[in-house]
């Protein structure tokens, strides 16, 4: 379903959805369509309280006619139309539940992937420790990993990739 305006309202300053009265069509009966805006209607959408392993966040989804949708798809096509085959939505600041429109932006699974956040041991992303003490940086461009250097310092090294990461990732860069 592309029409989304008939099923929510978009509050802008919160970036939530809220359910708008559905007709009884939306509905295989009338005691259905009843129950369901008695106890949907004008509520947010979504499940906002759940969390991933490690207590993170986990981006709101929403059943749509039988069909599991993320809340953040459903904001973009209601400001900025259909999303293009092979994009998905990235949340600039990295906190999926913020669905507010410009936090929103279109992005390769690349793209995506770059602005996650470290696994590192060390805090820093593209930052290795060696055994003889010395810090390696590298970057990953095109699914291929470039060694920046080898570095006396963990700040040099997180420098030199900072850079890189700017230089080949753009907007997406995170460090």
């Amino acid at each position: 379903m592309s029409d989304y305006e008939d099923l929510f309202t978009y509050n802008a300053d919160t970036g939530d959805l809220i359910w708008k009265v559905r007709p009884p069509s939306h509905f295989k009966s009338k005691n259905a369509w009843s129950m369901w805006n008695t106890k949907y209607s004008s509520r947010a959408a979504g499940w906002k309280a759940r969390t991933r392993r490690g207590g993170k966040p986990q981006a709101p989804q929403i059943s749509v006619f039988g069909k599991l949708i993320y809340l953040h798809r459903i904001v973009w096509e209601m400001n900025r139309g259909p999303i293009p085959t092979g994009m998905v939505i990235d949340h600039v600041n990295r906190n999926p539940i913020d669905n507010r429109i410009q936090n929103l932006r279109l992005a390769t699974l690349s793209d995506n992937a770059r602005n996650c956040a470290t696994r590192s041991r060390h805090g820093l992303k593209g930052i290795t420790k060696t055994a003889s003490g010395k810090w390696v940086a590298q970057i990953t461009v095109n699914r291929r990993n470039i060694r920046i250097g080898s570095f006396l310092t963990k700040g040099l090294a997180a420098a030199a990739y900072a850079k890189e990461a700017i230089r080949y990732h753009g907007q997406f860069a995170r460090f």
